[in-house]
């Protein structure tokens, strides 16, 4: 009996699809590895490190959950891409 309703809760427990997962990689990827080939050709205010690459990552990896929580997503997105921005970054 314990083993059955362990089993039914365990169903139940959202597990994101491995298409999220892979897309929100590629994302990641895309845009780190872009922002990094830009900002080596711009004169910026600021330079490309840790605190850009963590909210370039924030912002990508949100995407995770964007079929169970899209509103929480997209705030998530625009406010890590209006930090990166307002802070200077390229």
């Amino acid at each position: 009996m314990t083993t059955m309703v362990t089993d039914q809760r365990a169903s139940r427990r959202w597990r994101p699809s491995t298409v999220d997962v892979a897309l929100a990689l590629v994302v990641l990827v895309v845009e780190i590895g872009v922002t990094l080939v830009a900002s080596s050709h711009q004169d910026t205010r600021r330079g490309f490190d840790a605190l850009a690459a963590l909210l370039l990552a924030s912002g990508a990896l949100a995407l995770v959950w964007r079929r169970r929580h899209p509103l929480v997503v997209l705030g998530v997105a625009l406010a890590t891409t209006l930090t990166y921005v307002v802070i200077g970054f390229p």
